[in-house]
């Protein structure tokens, strides 16, 4: 995903707003706030499972690099 900033702020390309059109009150600025938290949970998970794939994908390949060592040793 690419951002760039507009008036100060990060903001996904395609969701680009006039600010003139969203009404300024508790209950608007509340869900807008909950819409952000919710896309900012999903990609948190996106990043914990890239996280997790990268650090197994690690960890394979020390023990292969490892085991190649080994057999070149007793080569």
């Amino acid at each position: 995903m690419v951002s760039f900033q507009t008036h100060g702020s990060y903001v996904e390309p395609g969701l680009e707003t006039d600010d003139s059109e969203l009404p300024a009150n508790p209950e608007t600025c509340l869900a807008l706030n909950r819409a952000y938290q919710e896309v900012i949970a999903e990609n948190l998970k996106k990043v914990e499972m890239i996280l997790t794939h990268n650090t197994d994908r690690q960890v394979s390949l020390v023990t292969l690099t490892y085991l190649y060592q080994t057999r070149k040793q007793n080569c």
